[in-house]
C-alpha cells in the first residue's frame, strides 16, 4: 500500500472535538455539511449530488447530502462526519451520502449507499441515539448497527485466498445486523455476516474473518482508530450541545487548532533558523579569534629575535668608537661638533 502521510497520526471538553488532524479551512454551521475531508492518499474525485459535476477532492473539502466520492486503485480517504463519526473508503470504493441529518433532533438519520468497494465506519452520537436511523445499503442487502465500529466490503469477483464474491460485514467494535427480504443475521467481532453475489436469501453468519481482510488493512485505519478512541466518551456531551444549540459547528475548533499547529510549526522552525544563524556567528568569531592568537604569536615569537639584532648592532657601533646606535637629526654625521 502507498504510504500515508504522518499526518494521519500523526492529538475534556468540546475542546477534544479537535483530535483529527488537518480540518476545514472555512464556516460551517450545523447540518450544512454531513462531513469533510480529514486526510487522503491517491485520487480521490467527488460527484456532486446538485451540480452532477465530478471534482478532485483535497483535505478540508466539505461532503454534502447526495454527493458520491470515488476513490481510484490504492487510494483512500477518511472523511469526519458532522456526529463525530469517521469513514475510510478503501480504493476502487464508491459510497454515496443518501440522506444526512445531525441536528439534535428526534429526526436524525444517516443513511448511505456502497456502491462497490469497501467502507469502514465508526457511527457518532446518530448510530448511538437513533441505532434504526443508521444504515448502508449495497446491491443485496442492508447494514444496520447497534453502535459499532464496522466494515463493509463488496467483493465482487472473490479473492486469491478463495473468499467467496459477495457481500461482508466485518465488526471491529459493538454489533451490526445484515438484513434482506429472506431475513437478517448478526455481525459481531471474529463473526461477521455474509451474503454471496448472485445467491439471494438470509445472509450467514461466518465463523471467522475472511482472509483478506488483513491484506486490505491499511494506514488510515490506525487514524480512524485513533479518533474513534479519542472521540467515544465524548459523543454524548456533543450530542447534548448540538441539541441545546451550543454547539454549532465541530469542525470549528478544529480548524482553530489547525491554525495553532501551523503558528507552533513557525514558531519552531524561526527558533531552528535563529540557532543556526548564532552558531554561524559565533563560528566567524572563532574563526577571527583563532586568526588574530596566530597573528599575535607570531609578534611575540619575532619581539625577542629583533631586541637581538638591536643589541648586536648596538655592540658593533659601539666597538668601533661609537656610543651604540645614533639616531640622525638632520645635521649630518653623529660626532663632535
Amino acid at each position: 500500500m502507498p504510504p500515508v502521510s504522518a499526518t494521519l497520526l500523526r492529538t475534556s471538553s468540546i475542546a477534544c472535538l479537535s483530535l483529527c488532524l488537518t480540518l476545514l479551512a472555512g464556516t460551517v454551521k450545523a447540518g450544512e455539511h454531513a462531513g469533510v475531508v480529514d486526510s487522503l492518499n491517491g485520487e480521490v474525485t467527488l460527484l456532486s449530488g446538485v451540480s452532477k459535476k465530478r471534482v478532485p477532492l483535497s483535505v478540508g473539502t466539505a461532503i454534502d447530502e447526495g454527493d458520491t466520492v470515488t476513490t481510484g486503485s490504492n487510494a483512500e480517504v477518511l472523511i469526519r462526519m458532522d456526529d463525530g463519526g469517521v469513514i475510510s473508503l478503501r480504493g476502487n470504493t464508491s459510497m454515496r451520502i443518501d440522506e444526512y441529518l445531525a441536528d439534535g433532533s428526534e429526526q436524525e438519520h444517516s443513511y448511505f449507499s456502497l456502491l462497490k468497494g469497501a467502507m469502514r465506519s465508526v457511527t457518532g452520537w446518530i448510530g448511538k441515539a437513533h441505532p434504526h436511523g443508521y444504515r448502508i445499503n449495497t446491491t443485496t442487502a442492508t447494514i444496520g448497527i447497534r453502535g459499532t465500529d464496522h466494515e463493509v466490503i463488496l467483493l465482487e469477483n472473490g479473492s486469491d485466498n478463495t473468499d467467496e464474491a459477495g457481500t461482508y460485514d466485518i465488526v471491529h467494535e459493538g454489533a451490526t445486523y445484515m438484513r434482506t427480504e429472506q431475513g437478517e443475521v448478526d455481525a459481531l467481532p471474529g463473526l461477521p455476516a455474509f451474503l454471496a453475489l448472485g445467491r439471494p436469501g438470509k445472509p450467514l453468519q461466518l465463523q471467522h474473518n475472511p482472509a483478506f481482510l488483513q491484506a486490505r488493512r491499511i494506514l488510515l485505519d490506525r487514524a480512524l482508530e485513533h479518533i474513534r478512541d479519542q472521540v467515544r466518551d465524548q459523543l454524548p456531551i456533543m450530542h447534548d450541545q448540538r441539541k441545546k444549540g451550543l454547539l454549532k459547528n465541530i469542525f470549528e475548533d478544529k480548524e482553530r487548532r489547525r491554525l495553532e499547529k501551523m503558528q507552533d510549526r513557525r514558531t519552531r522552525k524561526a527558533g531552528r533558523e535563529e540557532e543556526r544563524r548564532q552558531a554561524r556567528t559565533e563560528k566567524r568569531v572563532d574563526r577571527r579569534d583563532n586568526s588574530h592568537d596566530k597573528m599575535q604569536g607570531k609578534r611575540t615569537r619575532d619581539k625577542p629575535q629583533k631586541i637581538e639584532n638591536d643589541l648586536r648592532e648596538w655592540r658593533k657601533q659601539g666597538n668601533q668608537g661609537g656610543h651604540g646606535p645614533q639616531k640622525s637629526h638632520g645635521r649630518g654625521r653623529s660626532g663632535k661638533d
